[in-house]
């Protein structure tokens, strides 16, 4: 098993940790969506609870896989049309950010309230942020929620871009993202 990543194939590594991530804010991002219209309550309240208990879960992983692509870049995007090139190397780089904007926006944004952080009742970290008032916790929370817009919208793009390489293109690009791969 081949677990770095090489000049045309994903490693180990990098595939396990695309993968957990996927799931997981695919999870957070349903989870949000759902919560987000719902009158203040005990419904809502709980679906966040979940949303954010799962965030800070994913956070070390998510860390994990930015420090990993920075540290190791990625292999080469196979594309011989230099626009969905283009567009497939933008597409990356933009989930990557706004995870990491949606993990500091949903933090700041419960600390800003003056609540802690709270892994599933298990584990509180308190705000280390005094009060705000509400423009400023509007403004976080819109940054939020557009964030989360790009990502899901980022998400599909990739989905399109993943569908067309395994059922259009059929070059094998896909594959590797969906296999480990043996040394040669």
């Amino acid at each position: 098993m081949q677990w770095r990543d090489s000049k045309d194939r994903f490693g180990a590594v990098s595939i396990g940790l695309h993968w957990l991530n996927a799931l997981v804010v695919v999870a957070l991002l349903i989870l949000g969506f759902i919560a987000w219209p719902l009158p203040r309550g005990a419904e809502r309240s709980g679906l966040l609870h979940w949303h954010m208990s799962l965030a800070l879960l994913l956070l070390p992983f998510a860390i994990a896989r930015v420090v990993w692509r920075i540290r190791h870049g990625k292999p080469a995007t196979e594309q011989r049309n230099t626009l969905l090139k283009t567009v497939a190397d933008i597409v990356w780089k933009v989930m990557l950010t706004a995870i990491v904007l949606q993990m500091l926006t949903g933090s700041v944004l419960v600390w800003m309230h003056d609540r802690p952080l709270e892994i599933f009742g298990l584990l509180t970290i308190p705000s280390p942020l005094p009060p705000v008032g509400e423009p400023q916790a509007a403004l976080v929370q819109q940054v939020h929620l557009v964030s989360a817009l790009v990502l899901a919208t980022a998400i599909v793009v990739h989905i399109l871009g993943a569908l067309k390489h395994l059922l259009i293109d059929r070059d094998g690009v896909t594959q590797r993202m969906l296999r480990f791969q043996r040394k040669p």
